[in-house]
């Protein structure tokens, strides 16, 4: 099996949007991971992939609204 690697060479602007982006999609994976956590301690339930969607979609900011066509579709589904 072949593999490639590339470099980029971002300018300072692109370089500055991967970083937003990336920062936000840690504050994702790390807040919806935090609840699910809270919901397991609290009623020793697991929260569903549909259920969490809904309240992160309620609790978007506007950068988060704006950057969301760079999220991967299953980002927050479970492996």
């Amino acid at each position: 099996m072949k593999s490639y690697k590339y470099r980029i060479y971002p300018t300072k602007k692109q370089e500055q949007k991967l970083n937003e982006t990336l920062i936000t999609c840690r504050l994702l994976y790390n807040n919806a991971l935090s609840e699910r956590i809270s919901v397991y301690k609290e009623n020793k339930k697991s929260l569903t992939y549909f259920d969490q969607c809904k309240s992160l979609t309620k609790n978007k900011n506007e950068y988060q609204k704006n950057c969301n066509n760079y999220l991967p579709i299953g980002f927050f589904l479970p492996y």
